[in-house]
């Protein structure tokens, strides 16, 4: 499940590693620069995830990160409110806030269902075969344009290639326009994130209200949980909850890494899947109570990313390994100073097909995301900027300034900072004026 760098576009579903607790991990691996395409394929996994009725629990050690991904899966569906989005405290006021009007009855139009969620299933199953079928149809179609787009170019012109072409080409004039099938394949794409979102509004009214009939306790003891003033106190709000009855009816949680512990006990495969967004700036200790209460795992991160910045001594790191039995080998492949999640979930992965590159990238001018694409990535990114009309009324994004600079003992170099100052100067001033 790449992430971050270049954009994204996957659509696969995880396969399966082992992780250390030998629970399932899914790791997607690798993508390239652009965390909004990232997120795209991350936001709509949960969605996928939610719609068979499973749980799933966003994390990242960047709240920014989680806060874009629970933004897509809300807006981009219009679902406001089938997050839970905790931690933090102003995310904890806001839970603390949901809870209570739950429980108090002021949030009873979220529990009114239209329609049963059996029947907004089968529509969305209809609708992604329908879907299915049309892109089946656009490849076949594409395939055949590319073959006979072939023989139209050919030189030679013999009389049996000019009697093919006339052929093509009549055959052609009949037929609707690729344009008009994409087209189809769009709007069928719309229809079926609109199906998703009512199976997901059916399923989250019919759900809850039967939880908050069924077993009302279970909210009263979290609710409570929230407001503990102790951790042994909260500890023992949370051992009365079921946690299967508040997923069913609660089923997408989003939270930082640091703020895991305070909401959600450390038990194992608590969710159906578990997504790691940012994982190459994740160390290994900070993610394992994540994957301890993973079913399933997607890993997103971009290894040519900086790791995670530690400030364990490399002395000390040894000490450790040499007091806990590790081989070299395992020193090595578990070093908290150097190893990301991304790097691990890579050298664990043994089937290739559980690794995913999301190669759309969104974010930067073709001029500055070409270095990088060309140095780190070997022309893989698929750029999809350049193309927007201001694009073309912007000048050059890149400039260089040879400073004929040398770094000195210290690994700085004086002659960059002076020109960095120099032409931030300048800015500031063409600012100004």
């Amino acid at each position: 499940a790449a992430k971050k760098p270049a954009g994204k576009a996957a659509k696969k579903a995880p396969a399966k590693v082992a992780d250390a607790n030998n629970a399932e991990a899914s790791a997607n691996n690798r993508a390239p620069t652009d965390a909004p395409a990232a997120r795209e394929a991350i936001s709509s996994a949960p969605q996928d995830v939610v719609s068979r009725g499973e749980s799933v629990l966003v994390v990242s050690k960047m709240d920014h990160a989680v806060d874009v991904v629970a933004d897509k899966i809300e807006n981009t569906l219009d679902l406001g409110g089938v997050c839970v989005r905790a931690g933090r405290k102003n995310y904890l006021k806001e839970l603390k806030s949901y809870l209570e009007g739950l429980l108090a009855g002021f949030r009873a139009g979220e529990m009114e269902s239209h329609e049963k969620p059996s029947i907004a299933a089968k529509r969305l199953k209809q609708q992604k075969k329908a879907l299915a079928r049309l892109e089946r149809e656009l490849h076949a179609r594409v395939s055949q344009a590319e073959r006979r787009g072939a023989v139209l170019i050919r030189s030679g012109r013999g009389f049996f290639t000019r009697w093919r072409q006339r052929r093509i080409l009549h055959a052609a004039a009949g037929r609707p326009l690729l344009s008009s099938l994409v087209d189809e394949v769009c709007d069928g794409l719309a229809r079926q994130v609109e199906e998703t979102a009512a199976l997901l509004i059916a399923k989250r009214g019919f759900y809850l209200s039967a939880a908050l009939r069924l077993d009302r306790k279970t909210f009263q003891n979290f609710s409570k949980s929230t407001r503990a003033r102790t951790s042994v106190k909260r500890d023992e709000y949370l051992l009365d909850v079921r946690w299967k009855t508040l997923f069913r009816a609660l089923p997408v949680w989003l939270m930082n890494l640091s703020d895991l512990h305070r909401i959600i006990p450390l038990e194992r495969e608590m969710f159906d899947l578990v997504i790691i967004d940012e994982a190459s700036q994740c160390d290994i200790a900070a993610v394992l109570p994540a994957l301890q209460r993973a079913k399933r795992a997607v890993v997103t991160g971009d290894p040519k990313q900086l790791r995670h910045i530690s400030f364990l001594p490399v002395a000390r790191q040894l000490e450790f390994a040499k007091q806990f039995g590790l081989t070299e080998s395992e020193a090595t492949r578990f070093s908290f100073r150097n190893v990301s999640l991304v790097d691990l979930a890579s050298d664990m992965i043994s089937d290739q097909d559980a690794v995913i590159f999301l190669n759309e990238h969104f974010r930067s001018r073709p001029e500055i995301i070409g270095f990088s694409n060309r140095e780190f990535y070997g022309g893989n990114l698929a750029i999809m900027t350049g193309h927007r009309e201001v694009d073309h009324r912007t000048e050059n994004g890149l400039r260089v300034f040879p400073c004929k600079g040398q770094r000195a003992e210290n690994g700085v170099n004086g002659k960059e900072i002076e020109a960095i100052f120099e032409q931030i100067s300048v800015l500031v001033k063409e600012n100004e004026e």
